[in-house]
């Protein structure tokens, strides 16, 4: 028999290698598995070093399926927050590899929770992660969109916290990528804040959040449904600091966050209203497959 399993079981029982039964049993079903996974699963599972079936079906679904309905190309970064350690949940999904030019996320000292449902960031002390990556040098002005699935936490607090977002030391008013979502509002602004924004006053906390900025017309959704939307502007700017995740704000404002819990997130070009659609339906059964709800 050379097979996967049997090939696991054998280094698992009888050569004793790695610890036994339980991880032969695993190398063994990842081996006849891997055959029939994606070939962009492949390197970030190992890298990441996800090796729980059910998380490894869950990404391959994540990434078939963004590519089926055409939108692995537009994604810059996504982050699956998969595995036990900040290490596996520091990886971004579209470039595997443990590096900073990669936008492998790396963690505030406060650091979150790692929990099944994905990553918790801890309000107070507040807790985030920097993408490292740089609207200004990846991303196109009114061409670019941010999204979220919020699971779990109470999003109160200051008037200026940022779930996901960036900003300009310099003058915090301007060159603002922000997906700011909190009890009172859900907030995008794609080019600064001297243009309108984007609002809602539904003060449902949880669902998958997408922002987006295209054709001169930024979106806000939740679970697919627009809630509101206005004309981009030729004002303000697009940031030259980094996008971060997590219990943060704009910078240079106190803030005081409570937790927010996240079981996914992506950064991307603009999205379509079809394009927010499918991605929606994607990330809906992606948690679902997790039972991450």
């Amino acid at each position: 028999m050379n097979n996967g399993l049997y090939n696991g079981l054998d280094s698992g029982l009888n050569q004793g290698r790695f610890s036994g039964l339980d991880n032969g049993l695993a190398l063994g079903l990842f081996g006849n598995v891997r055959a029939k996974l994606d070939k962009d699963v492949i390197p970030y599972i190992e890298n990441a070093k996800i090796m729980r079936a059910q998380e490894i079906f869950a990404i391959n679904y994540l990434v078939t399926n963004t590519k089926k309905f055409f939108l692995w190309d537009k994604i810059k970064a996504i982050y699956p927050f998969l595995g036990d350690t900040l290490f596996s949940n520091a990886f971004n999904l579209k470039i595997p590899i443990d590096s900073t030019s990669a936008y492998r996320l790396d963690f505030d000292t406060n650091l979150p929770l790692i929990t099944r449902f994905g990553v918790e960031f801890i309000g107070n002390p507040y807790s985030w992660a920097t993408t490292h990556l740089i609207p200004s040098q990846v991303l196109i002005k009114g061409n670019l969109a941010l999204g979220c699935y919020i699971n779990g936490g109470n999003l109160g607090g200051s008037p200026f916290p940022a779930t996901m977002g960036s900003s300009t030391t310099s003058n915090v008013n301007t060159d603002v990528t922000n997906l700011t979502i909190r009890t009172t509002g859900k907030y995008f602004i794609p080019n600064g804040e001297a243009q309108p924004f984007v609002s809602s006053s539904d003060t449902t906390i949880t669902g998958n959040y997408i922002g987006t900025a295209l054709n001169g017309l930024a979106n806000l959704y939740r679970n697919g449904i627009e809630l509101g939307n206005t004309a981009t502007s030729t004002n303000g700017g697009i940031s030259g600091s980094p996008i971060c995740i997590g219990a943060s704000g704009q910078q240079n404002i106190p803030i005081t966050y409570q937790n927010v819990r996240l079981g996914i997130c992506f950064i991307s070009t603009g999205l379509t209203k079809i394009d927010v659609r499918n991605f929606d339906m994607i990330i809906q059964n992606y948690v679902s497959i997790l039972n991450r709800r």
